[in-house]
């Protein structure tokens, strides 16, 4: 990126097994530097996970964890700071105490990510390195993400993304699963497995309608994996065959706990998460039967900091990847059958209404892109039951993992859907109702923009082309043009009886207008 100037900042993540710090001089995300690192290890997760929440005694080795990361910064005049939490603070019960005890005590603020955000994150800094490797390019490939709480399964077919879903299986959720007699007994393996496969086989069928080529393997197991595999934690990228994998792992169901750690120099910590890493990447390679794995060393705290730095200098390839999620939503509309043609030209007005109200709406291209998503999903709840399709719409939604979307904004996503047909937002709807009162009133606007674009295409059949709009003495015109024997009489009349929730939210009338042949 020539022409940026680069900056400076930090990143922290507290994690599962404790917290790191990667301080970068960023200019883009071909020109990173790494300017420090530092990582403590600590066992919040195992706490967490057992106990529900973590004790006063694990909080302050915390905040005395941070505070020496904020020294680390002051030596080098660090003052733009993100602190991000993942499963350890998701989880536990007092995260608001954490959250207000880290403030208190070290002056930072912590955003905690739900998990398709994790994902996401390391996700973004996978495919941009991967993009730039013709193989990987050219071919389907599956990205496999394990962590502690979490696995996420992402398909790119060439340079579109077709699938993605987060399980709620990582590697310390599953041992919590057992008691410590149960983990240490000679039939474990075989359990596991079975454990394992009845979680799984859900997904076996959306897979194995990929011919996979790769599959990208990343997170701190995958890295424990490699080492077995004699790689060094230095090398970026390697590229194993699945044999050698299956041999590798064949070979560790005859051993020990014990001999794992002395032949490979893992921790007894390492060594039990190894075990459900090895099950779960074998369950999956043997479904989808990939030609090569790629193991990458690109880490959570990478990702992140590598995401912050795109975000805050609106990295094109950001926006890349956001329409490639409302191309993954597509493909979950057609899935519940949906009329994708329908979704696409509500879409295309949408987005010139907004552009039209940009002067008094007061909302940002992010909203834009959230009343895009809503507009792709908006009847998917007709697979269901054609009554009450926005209820069981706004339920799908919900159940969902939406990638690249916070759960706020899924649920945003969801209660603009809810209302796509029919009645006005209001506290008496417990969807709108469980909203924080800033975003009910986005949801408004977003509301009365999506049934006027609705309108437009009411017969679901694209009449209406050539279509602008602008800000007229008090009114929202739309001019459009259609075919000379085209009747818009249903468009017309569905828009004006629509214009009336637009004018309680806007103040302003709404008039569409056919200009003549």
């Amino acid at each position: 990126m020539i022409g940026k100037q680069k900056r400076m900042y930090g990143v922290i993540h507290i994690g599962s097994v404790g917290l790191s710090l990667l301080i970068v001089d960023y200019g883009g995300p071909d020109d990173v530097t790494i300017v420090q690192e530092a990582r403590r290890a600590a066992g919040f997760g195992e706490e967490v996970f057992t106990q529900g929440e973590l004790s006063f005694t694990s909080i302050r080795q915390m905040v005395r964890i941070i505070n020496g990361f904020r020294r680390i910064m002051a030596d080098y005049e660090v003052e733009e700071v993100m602190v991000y939490a993942t499963a350890v603070l998701r989880e536990a019960k007092n995260s608001r105490m954490i959250l207000d005890l880290i403030r208190v005590h070290t002056g930072l603020s912590v955003e905690i990510l739900d998990m398709p955000q994790e994902i996401f994150y390391k996700h973004y800094a996978l495919h941009y390195e991967l993009t730039h490797n013709a193989d990987v390019a050219a071919g389907t490939t599956l990205y496999v993400d394990i962590t502690s709480s979490a696995v996420g399964l992402t398909i790119w077919q060439k340079d579109t993304l077709k699938y993605q879903q987060n399980l709620h299986i990582g590697t310390l959720r599953v041992l919590e699963s057992f008691r410590r007699a149960q983990r240490d007994s000679y039939d474990f393996p075989k359990v596991l497995d079975e454990f394992l496969g009845r979680i799984l086989e859900p997904i076996w069928p959306m897979l194995e309608q990929y011919e996979i080529d790769n599959v990208v393997l990343s997170g701190r197991e995958s890295r424990l994996v490699a080492r077995m595999m004699g790689f060094t934690t230095q090398q970026a990228m390697r590229i194993v065959s699945p044999e050698r994998f299956f041999r590798v792992f064949q070979s560790s169901q005859s051993q020990t706990s014990t001999s794992l750690e002395h032949a490979y120099g893992f921790t007894a910590d390492e060594t039990e998460k190894l075990l459900p890493t090895l099950h779960l990447y074998a369950q999956i390679f043997t479904h989808v039967q990939p030609q090569r794995l790629l193991m990458m060393s690109t880490t959570f705290l990478y990702g992140a900091m590598l995401y912050y730095g795109a975000r805050t200098t609106d990295e094109p390839a950001l926006a890349f990847l956001r329409e490639q999620h409302l191309e993954l939503a597509k493909t979950m509309a057609a899935r519940y059958g949906g009329n994708i043609m329908h979704g696409e030209t509500v879409a295309e007005y949408v987005v010139i209404l907004m552009k039209a109200l940009r002067s008094v709406h007061g909302l940002g291209e992010r909203d834009t892109y959230l009343l895009r998503m809503a507009v792709f999903l908006h009847q998917i709840g007709r697979f269901v039951n054609l009554r009450q399709n926005g209820v069981h719409t706004y339920h799908i939604i919900m159940g969902t993992d939406l990638f690249g979307l916070t759960d706020l904004e899924k649920e945003m996503v969801a209660v603009v859907a809810y209302y796509n047909y029919k009645g006005r937002p209001s506290d008496e709807d417990k969807p709108f109702r469980q909203l924080p009162e800033w975003v009910k009133m986005v949801i408004l606007k977003l509301v009365a923009v999506l049934r006027l674009a609705k309108a437009m295409d009411k017969g679901e059949q694209h009449k209406l082309y050539n279509v602008e709009a602008f800000l007229r003495r008090g009114s929202l015109v739309i001019y459009y043009d259609a075919k000379a024997n085209t009747n818009t009489l249903l468009e017309e009349w569905t828009f004006a009886e629509e214009t009336k929730l637009f004018t309680d939210v806007f103040g302003l009338d709404a008039k569409l207008e056919r200009r003549p042949q």
